[in-house]
């Protein structure tokens, strides 16, 4: 990614259930025990470090057993779609890479 900070929609794809999640960027909380639901929520987070992990805990699964979490990310011009699939007290990482732009200095 290029820029230093990305949105992140966050919402249950699947059937609304009870799924709670909890998101750690490089294992400090950054969203905890939010409840998902069709309503999207936006979170913006700063890439701080070059190298940022994000992981995706799956605290409560809801009824159904297992977190229908979607995320979708924003970087500039593109967007990027995880899905979260996961059991009770499974947890999912995106490695996000801060990238940096070359720009052409001009040497008078």
């Amino acid at each position: 990614m290029y820029s230093s900070k990305i949105d992140v929609d966050i919402w249950d794809y699947g059937i609304e259930d009870g799924d709670i999640i909890t998101i750690l960027q490089n294992d400090k909380p950054v969203l905890e025990n939010f409840k998902v639901t069709r309503k999207k929520k936006r979170i913006t987070l700063v890439l701080n470090e070059k190298e940022n992990a994000f992981k995706i805990i799956t605290v409560n699964s809801g009824k159904l057993e297992t977190n229908t979490t979607k995320l979708k990310l924003y970087d500039f011009r593109r967007e990027y779609e995880v899905v979260a699939n996961l059991e009770e007290g499974k947890a999912a990482v995106i490695n996000i890479v801060k990238l940096k732009v070359k720009t052409n200095s001009v040497k008078k």
